[in-house]
């Protein structure tokens, strides 16, 4: 084990947790296994860094910067999701296949990112579609205070709305019990729990509420809640005012090829992009 190693996991955690992941490196050379999802977060961490970027601790989050761009700063939790939600949007460009259908990136003016988490997809839309104003949607309350604080800190053209997407206005409790309960899988349920609630919101209520003529982008990540949205409602009133759609579809509780089928009848035509379906409403004269 070298110093450098040392000094590195040091520039990223608190001390305990820096000698804990010590320890696990020099256990490691011996074949013994001990901290293992702090080793493996720490080596993401390092991956990072030789792709390009810096990673290091800022208070009680790790900041990781695009040096290269140097207009990409995100704030991340330790030992959350939120490492692999950065790898997946910017170092996996989760989105590339829909970025690649849209030529002209300066007229896209409205995206709606629905389950946006801390803000990194909000952020990368904001990287490539800078004319844009960005409506984020988020339910938790731990993941809602970093969108802000992620958005701000990026000068994100943005509008911030804690609330659940559903079809329809009920109270939403929130489920950690749906894949693997971290902070990226938060699902929320009408079914009543001892925890807080929130109030939801539909895709028509924000486009009424933002006097929205169109949506250029609509983004849903929303844990399966996606089968209230399309299956719970007949009223798709949305889709018709929507260019472009990516939708993470869940199937352990969702349909996705009758959700696609109600995408294909609208107009869409779909593809696949990372783990989204993807959505070009052939209705509008597309950019």
């Amino acid at each position: 084990m070298t110093l450098n190693r040392i000094k590195d996991s040091f520039s990223r955690w608190p001390i305990k947790k820096a000698l804990q992941i010590s320890l696990a490196i020099f256990l490691e050379r011996f074949g013994v296994k001990a901290y293992e999802s702090l080793l493996l977060e720490e080596r993401l961490y390092k991956w990072l860094v030789q792709l390009g970027y810096s990673v290091t601790k800022l208070k009680n989050h790790i900041l990781v910067h695009d040096k290269d761009l140097n207009r990409t700063k995100v704030l991340l939790r330790r030992e959350t999701s939120d490492v692999r939600v950065f790898i997946q949007i910017f170092v996996e460009n989760e989105f590339g296949g829909l970025l690649e259908l849209i030529k002209d990136k300066s007229r896209i003016k409205t995206i709606v990112d629905a389950g946006a988490n801390i803000g990194i997809s909000s952020i990368k839309f904001n990287c490539v579609f800078s004319n844009a104003l960005i409506t984020a949607v988020e339910p938790d309350a731990g993941n809602f205070s970093l969108l802000k604080q992620n958005l701000a800190a990026n000068n994100v053209n943005s509008k911030v709305v804690q609330s659940g997407l559903w079809n329809r206005k009920t109270k939403l409790y929130f489920d950690h019990s749906f894949r693997d309960g971290k902070e990226w899988s938060i699902s929320v349920t009408e079914k009543p729990n001892a925890g807080p609630y929130i109030e939801s919101i539909s895709i028509n209520d924000l486009i009424e509420s933002n006097q929205l003529e169109l949506i250029d982008i609509l983004k849903i990540d929303i844990e399966g809640s996606e089968k209230q949205v399309f299956l719970g409602t007949n009223n798709l009133s949305f889709l018709d005012r929507t260019r472009y759609l990516a939708v993470e579809l869940h199937p352990e509780i969702v349909d996705k090829e009758a959700i696609a089928n109600i995408l294909a009848n609208k107009g869409f035509e779909l593809s696949t992009s990372g783990e989204y379906l993807i959505g070009e409403n052939k209705n509008f004269k597309l950019y």
